[in-house]
């Protein structure tokens, strides 16, 4: 009798192991399946993001087709213009409560997952910021 008891706990208590332990499975790969991978903004399809606010920290920016964009950052103006050049969103800050930016490019590598934009400064090589599209 103690042996089937020892088997019977047993038992129970690999079950419960194995069904913890698919739990836990099933909400990893839910995790990874609920982040959109990120897709590269290209010339033919920024239209993704046009005349949307880009948000980040309480500042935003918007692109308009023309070229120009404009937008709040820290809590002042900010203006510029843009092109892609190279697959590279490239702008220049032509109103910027930062002085010294203001006139000189900077392109950056511009990804779309559906919600958000990962920009990464420097042709791809600098820092990455997440811009929440609204």
């Amino acid at each position: 009798m103690n042996r089937l008891k020892s088997v019977c706990m047993f038992s129970v208590t690999a079950g419960l192991c194995l069904l913890l332990l698919a739990c836990q499975t099933t909400t990893s790969q839910t995790q990874v399946q609920s982040e959109a991978p990120y897709t590269r903004i290209l010339a033919d399809n920024i239209s993704l993001i046009m005349g949307k606010r880009l948000q980040l920290d309480g500042n935003y920016i918007a692109l308009s087709e023309d070229g120009s964009f404009g937008g709040q950052w820290a809590s002042e103006p900010i203006e510029g213009t843009w092109e892609m050049k190279e697959d590279l969103w490239c702008r220049v800050l032509t109103e910027f409560h930062q002085a010294d930016r203001l006139n000189s490019e900077d392109c950056q590598l511009f990804e779309f997952n559906g919600t958000s934009v990962r920009a990464t400064r420097d042709k791809g090589n600098g820092q990455s910021f997440i811009y929440t599209v609204e």
